[in-house]
């Protein structure tokens, strides 16, 4: 008996593989020292130079994930945005603690932390609600080509159609129509006759 070959399905790599565990370990450890720094007070001292990486982490892990989305690649968990919820929990804490018993003290870094990480976030946001408008734009022209392709039918079947018998046949709006009726009629596949509410629409 012939030995069988066993094939193993390698899948590719992406850089999410290393960004996602990287950059989640390296925001427990940070807050972790951060806590520490803020607890034991003068007792503890953070590490110099922590700040400048995380943030850099943060932005490549954000900048990824956006670029997978642009691209159509699948995108990573969701859960990056847990990275914003515990810094601003831990800064409401800290900042109560410091108002109840001014010995504490904030770490020097936290509030610049807080708002470079918002500001990334609030960039992915603003990144992926672009892309979703940018998407519905796409679907809606790829939905009008069929569309229009009923409209023209209905002229060609009752010589001339309204507005409102767009709506009506394709279950739309009528400034939805309008839009459509408009739309063939700068493309030259219809044109527009009759004046004010007796306006209507014939092949061109």
């Amino acid at each position: 008996m012939a030995d069988e070959i066993v094939t193993t399905e390698v899948k590719p790599f992406h850089e999410q593989q290393v960004l996602w565990p990287l950059t989640t370990g390296y925001t427990l450890l940070y807050l972790a020292l951060m806590i520490a720094d803020f607890a034991f007070r003068d007792s503890f001292a953070m590490p110099p130079g922590m700040m400048v990486i995380y943030v850099a982490l943060v932005t490549a892990y954000a900048g990824d994930k956006e670029v997978r989305r642009w691209m159509g690649k699948e995108l990573p968990s969701k859960w990056g945005s847990v990275f914003i919820y515990l810094w601003f929990i831990f800064f409401a804490v800290a900042f109560t603690i410091e108002a109840i018993n001014p010995t504490f003290k904030l770490p020097e870094d936290l509030s610049k932390i807080c708002l470079q990480v918002l500001g990334i976030f609030f960039g992915s946001k603003v990144s992926s609600k672009i892309y979703s408008m940018k998407q519905e734009a796409k679907d809606f022209q790829t939905e009008l080509g069929g569309r229009q392709e009923q409209v023209l039918v209905l002229i060609q079947e009752k010589g001339r159609v309204t507005t409102g018998d767009a709506a009506k046949l394709l279950s739309l709006s009528k400034p939805t129509a309008r839009r459509l009726m408009d739309q063939l009629q700068k493309e030259g596949k219809v044109k527009q006759e009759g004046v004010g509410r007796g306006i209507y629409y014939v092949a061109a």
